[in-house]
């Protein structure tokens, strides 16, 4: 079924996980990490602040609206469009994306002098990482 969390301060973790539904995360901190999935569904987040994001689905879109790391984030889908903003500058960014059939846009790309990193993995889907600049 459909999971929604809003409003989370973590000492740890968050793991949030369904089989077939939509997973919505509105304003989640986490001092260690976040960790979302879904095999048939979308998920979805706004503002989220966290060490390490990983976020996947086999049928599904990931939307992040504002996403704030301090190291890094893996996302991953089969067949769903995937859309991160980062709340932050690129400067300190190195982004890496991977796609079978599908469109990349980013305003960034692979950093090794970055000391965070969000890589992204789809088969079929379009990839857009932004920043607020």
């Amino acid at each position: 079924g459909d999971i929604e969390i809003t409003d989370v301060v973590a000492g740890h973790d968050v793991n949030v996980s369904t089989t077939s539904g939509y997973v919505t995360n509105n304003n989640v901190s986490a001092n260690d990490g976040i960790e979302i999935g879904t095999v048939s569904g979308n998920i979805t987040s706004d503002t989220l602040n966290s060490n390490t994001l990983s976020a996947s689905t086999t049928s599904g879109e990931v939307r992040v609206n504002m996403l704030i790391l301090e190291k890094e984030a893996e996302i991953s889908t089969i067949s769903g469009d995937v859309e991160i903003g980062i709340g932050e500058s690129s400067d300190d960014y190195s982004v890496e994306i991977s796609t079978i059939s599908g469109n990349t846009n980013s305003e960034k790309g692979k950093d090794r002098k970055a000391n965070k990193e969000i890589s992204v993995s789809t088969t079929s889907a379009d990839v857009t990482v932004t920043f607020s600049e």
